[in-house]
């Protein structure tokens, strides 16, 4: 921590008063037996008709087989176009994803080319059969991963699965749900109505409620910048109440290049500063500490001296 121009230069405004702010399928043969000629006549005509009536019964008989087989064939590919089976659907928090295992079935393998759709908080993705997959087993548990950021912790997941095969034939569906670990909050701000940079009396910043004593909280500068003693780019304030009585420490990281944002911590009752960080670095992170007590307001603000819109976290512990 260094003392300096920017701390001196800031810590009136909150004295006084400027604004500032925050910002998921027969044939019958005819009778020619009777003859034109009389009774002795050869019946020739006869003997063709029983010739023809055989080949015919010989043709019907072939047309009866030839259907047969037809039909077998019919039954035989109406047995092997199965639907797939999603028997089970597993979500597990890893350090950095959340990865979700399921089990299949498929009696006529024709799951690979196919898609496993999974569904997460309303939002529909579909993954190719094997190549999306984080691992592939048609007759044990196949995972598929989605990644999640420091921010997403205490954030609640519901996920339905559903497998559909090559030839376009669908599972049923599976769900389950995830909630993950840790507390977080994410400000709601944006450079058309970010209502933190107002800032006219104490206890008007974006309230996170009653923070632990393990948390993180995350926003986005849209600005950084300075007047040479004042800063003059986007501020975030952030009111909160301490859980729990103890010394915590505050450590502030930014994710934009060439970028000094700077951290401070107020009494959220009177507006005294209880630390700050603002030394002339555009690496993070900066980091303040202070006592806090059971059921007391705070402040912080992150701003940006100079360099570049971004994202940024605040962990505390």
């Amino acid at each position: 921590m260094s003392t300096g121009l920017k701390w001196g230069a800031f810590l009136p405004l909150f004295m006084g008063c400027g604004t500032y702010g925050l910002d998921s399928l027969s044939d019958d043969p005819e009778d020619d037996t009777a003859s034109p000629f009389g009774g002795d006549t050869e019946i020739r005509d006869g003997d063709t008709g029983a010739q023809d009536n055989t080949e015919s019964d010989a043709d019907t008989d072939a047309d009866t087989d030839a259907d047969t087989d037809a039909d077998a064939d019919t039954d035989s590919d109406t047995d092997s176009d199965q639907a797939p089976e999603l028997t089970s659907l597993t979500a597990t928090e890893q350090s950095d994803s959340i990865k979700i295992g399921f089990q299949s079935s498929d009696g006529d393998n024709n799951l690979e080319g196919g898609k496993f759709q999974i569904e997460v908080n309303g939002t529909l993705y579909n993954h190719d059969i094997p190549d999306d997959l984080l691992s592939w087993y048609p007759h044990g548990t196949s995972t598929w991963s989605m990644d999640i950021e420091d921010c997403d912790a205490g954030n609640s997941y519901a996920f339905t699965g559903k497998l559909v095969d090559a030839t376009g034939l669908a599972s049923s569906t599976r769900s389950t749900t995830l909630t993950l670990s840790g507390w977080a909050d994410t400000i709601d701000t944006n450079a058309s109505d970010d209502y933190s940079d107002e800032y006219p009396t104490l206890g008007s910043g974006v309230n996170v409620g009653t923070v632990p004593s393990s948390a993180m909280i995350c926003g986005q500068l849209y600005s950084a910048n300075n007047n040479g003693t004042l800063y003059i780019g986007d501020l975030d304030y952030v009111d909160f109440k301490a859980q729990s009585s103890g010394t915590r420490t505050f450590r502030l990281n930014w994710d934009a290049s060439s970028s000094d944002y700077d951290l401070y911590l107020y009494d959220g009752a009177t507006g005294t500063l209880i630390d700050g960080s603002f030394s002339e670095s555009n690496s993070p992170p900066e980091s303040v500490s202070g006592y806090l007590s059971s059921g007391s307001s705070y402040v912080l603000l992150v701003a940006g001296w100079s360099g570049n819109k971004g994202d940024w976290r605040v962990t505390i512990q």
